[in-house]
């Protein structure tokens, strides 16, 4: 699976470097293709028909058009979900650190007060409500009208969404975009690693979340758990199975791709190999 860079395979050389806010439409027919994304800027996702789903860190996450997403730059994995009757539509704002601080000089008083109720930190979404559900509406007319978005325009719809974010959850919003997200740490690798054993189906995507080569990935999982990521994995998804087949009698036909597994019939051998009978054995007895 190839790595998407955003906001570069969709401007192209089209802009200018210079730019420091970037409004992108964006249309797409793919349904159910999980994609590697670095957002090398930061983003404000708004979605107008179809769903998303995230996964960042040790969050596995659905969103649907009443979502306002919040990226900041690094990885993620990304799975557009188009509705049955249209394609996937979106409204993409991207933006860079200078623009952020401009906002920051700027709107100093609302950036240094700390809303208790309303919070964005630990989040990449909030609800839409009337005044986002218009934004994207006058965005999206702009956009259909041929006229020219331009430069200037673009910034003044930029500073208009990133005060009424600051008005509405103050602080926590530059805080949000400013702080880098590190999964250096044992405690964040270990959640990541553990809240998506079954979520993400190669060393790669892991890897590739904990923003590492796959080489330093499995140097920094065999020193935490003592054991080759494959190896690991694979004892955790079996172990999965038998609960799966000998408490809830599932059939293994209808759980091994879930589990990870290409056939039923390596589904079987492996399932075997590890509790020493046929699954279909294990659900008879009840074993587990």
């Amino acid at each position: 699976m190839n790595i998407i860079n955003l906001p570069d395979i969709l401007i192209g050389t089209r802009v200018p470097e210079y730019n420091d806010v970037i409004f992108y439409y964006h249309v797409s027919d793919d349904v159910d293709y999980r994609t590697k994304i670095t957002f090398n800027s930061h983003c404000i996702t708004l979605l107008l028909s179809g769903k998303k789903h995230i996964i960042v860190g040790d969050k596995n996450l659905f969103y649907d058009r009443n979502s306002c997403l919040l990226f900041k730059s690094g990885n993620y994995l990304s799975t557009k979900i188009a509705p049955t009757d249209k394609p996937y539509h979106s409204i993409l704002i991207f933006f860079n650190s200078t623009a952020l601080e401009r906002i920051r000089h700027k709107y100093q008083d609302l950036c240094n007060h700390s809303n208790s109720k309303l919070s964005i930190q630990n989040k990449i979404s909030i609800s839409t409500d009337s005044y986002l559900d218009n934004f994207k509406t006058t965005v999206k007319e702009i956009f259909h009208d041929n006229s020219t978005f331009s430069s200037r325009l673009q910034l003044i719809k930029f500073e208009e969404i990133m005060l009424y974010l600051l008005e509405q959850y103050g602080k926590s919003v530059i805080d949000f975009f400013k702080t880098p997200t590190s999964y250096s740490n044992e405690s964040m690798f270990k959640k990541i690693i553990e809240k998506n054993i079954f979520n993400l189906s190669t060393i790669e995507e892991m890897a590739f979340l904990c923003n590492m080569s796959i080489s330093t990935f499995k140097r920094v999982f065999f020193d935490l758990y003592r054991v080759s990521p494959g190896k690991w994995i694979r004892e955790k998804r079996l172990e999965k199975s038998a609960y799966l087949i000998g408490v809830h009698k599932k059939n293994p036909s209808e759980i091994y791709e879930e589990m990870g597994f290409s056939s039923l019939s390596s589904f079987s051998q492996s399932f075997k190999k590890r509790f020493g009978i046929a699954p279909k054995q294990y659900k008879t007895r009840g074993k587990f």
